[in-house]
């Protein structure tokens, strides 16, 4: 819904003035191609539910060191729509913390995600396997 005066630009002034941006999407994008391609697959491999999502878990805080690098050195590198608020002019360096925390919730919700995920392959996986022990009596 949009009210009187309401644009694109002036929304984006608004959210300039109050420091606010929203995420990078080549970043939250790596996380959620990650989640979709790997999660329920993992969970329908590995016979083990715990060593399904500690391996998730693993594969995913390999990823994340990437995708957290990538975010850092492109705010240091002044791109265009920057990670974590504008570049410090001086010191002491003066973070959003809104961009910090909105970023650390969009991921450990697409973790969660992922988690959810595994244990859905997993159950899965045991259904399939109870319908091939199933021996017919007659």
């Amino acid at each position: 819904m949009r009210l009187r005066g309401d644009t694109d630009a002036g929304r984006g002034a608004v959210v300039a003035q109050l420091g606010l941006r929203t995420h990078r999407s080549k970043e939250i994008a790596m996380n959620l191609i990650y989640t979709v391609l790997v999660a329920l697959p993992l969970g329908l491999w590995i016979s083990s539910r715990s060593t399904a999502v500690l391996s998730y878990l693993l594969i995913g805080s390999y990823l994340f060191s990437f995708q957290n690098t990538s975010v850092l050195l492109s705010w240091l590198a002044h791109r265009d729509r920057p990670a974590f608020g504008p570049f410090p002019e001086g010191f002491p360096a003066e973070s959003a913390n809104v961009e910090v925390f909105g970023y650390g919730v969009v991921n450990l919700l697409i973790t969660l995600v992922g988690v959810g995920l595994v244990l859905f392959g997993a159950r899965l996986r045991a259904r399939r396997m109870s319908r091939r022990n199933v021996a017919t009596v007659s």
